[in-house]
């Protein structure tokens, strides 16, 4: 294997904070920023200012997806995982589905409840399949994907997260040419998202390796081999 020239530690983005971005844009994706009406003195549950630390309790988090992203953010995933079936329960688009899906598998993750975790992914199929598909982009979440990536480790088969995980850092990539190609100047932000999603994948995949005992392998990608 070619040495990688990997080098730098900026600090990746955790599932929970990409849980509600998809791979490429749909419905959910939303920059609008809701107000509250003049004279009111409503909470401020954007994300903008919002700190982990002044924890919200379950029923005061707004309804949809912004209320389930502070659920995730601040730990609450007990609560998270009954809203979550709350939300599955109504009528959704394709997009919002795998949206509240994605946050239901990973509040089960995080309660280390790997095998319903696993048999909640599997439901869903292959994440490739066009119906997950609009205008020909996929509106999978990434954090879906890293996920499913993720989760065969936890249940004994970490061959399986190491050919899922090496996967996906050839599509971060191959986003990342497809996003540079495009652009005419400067750094486009759809590239530097899916560089931030590249460094993610990177430090998981040294950190398995790491605990595999590949220590030459985890060097490469830092830069400092071959060995």
């Amino acid at each position: 294997m070619a040495t990688p020239r990997y080098v730098g530690a900026p600090v990746p983005q955790s599932p929970s904070m990409m849980a509600s971005q998809p791979s490429n844009a749909h419905p959910l994706q939303s920059t609008k920023q809701s107000q509250p009406a003049p004279g009111t003195q409503s909470a401020d549950f954007s994300l903008v200012g919002w700190s982990p630390m002044a924890r919200v309790s379950p029923e005061s988090v707004p309804s949809g997806t912004p209320g389930l992203r502070i659920l995730a953010l601040q730990g609450s995933w007990r609560p998270l995982i009954q809203s979550t079936k709350d939300l599955l329960n109504q009528s959704l688009s394709i997009g919002e589905r795998l949206v509240v899906t994605n946050y239901h598998i990973l509040a089960l993750t995080k309660l280390r409840m790997y095998g319903a975790a696993w048999d909640e992914l599997r439901t869903l199929g292959d994440l490739d399949d066009d119906k997950y598909k609009a205008n020909g982009q996929s509106v999978v979440p990434f954090a879906l994907r890293y996920l499913a990536a993720e989760l065969p480790h936890r249940l004994g088969q970490s061959q399986a997260t190491f050919d899922a995980l090496y996967t996906l850092l050839q599509s971060c990539r191959d986003e990342i040419t497809a996003c540079e190609a495009s652009q005419t100047s400067g750094p486009a932000p759809s590239a530097r998202a899916w560089t931030r999603r590249q460094e993610l994948v990177l430090y998981t995949l040294m950190t398995h390796h790491m605990q595999n005992s590949d220590f030459g392998v985890t060097l490469q990608w830092l830069g400092w081999g071959p060995f």
